[in-house]
């Protein structure tokens, strides 16, 4: 797994210095794919999909499906994340 930014395009990449760094330990890796990337892939607030055209369409969601704004989700909840990693190790 690699890390790194989000805007490694050719303009980017001629005009400023990008990076992108190995995450070797086991533990984190799993804390990204599963905890941060699993529920980003989740959000539905401002979910839009992919074209073949190149553009975006607004997802909407069924009727009665509540949306979910990952990153005032993990705003709320992700201040006790370390309190249980600490009662894990």
């Amino acid at each position: 797994m690699l890390l790194g930014s989000a805007d490694l395009m050719p303009r980017n990449l001629d005009r400023r210095v990008e990076i992108l760094f190995p995450v070797a330990d086991p533990c984190l890796r799993q804390t990204i794919l599963h905890d941060i990337l699993g529920l980003h892939l989740q959000d539905t607030a401002q979910a839009r999909r992919l074209l073949s055209d190149g553009t975006y369409e607004r997802l909407r969601l069924a009727a009665g499906v509540p949306a979910l704004d990952t990153q005032a989700w993990l705003l709320q909840h992700w201040h006790n994340r370390g309190e249980r990693d600490e009662n894990h190790t």
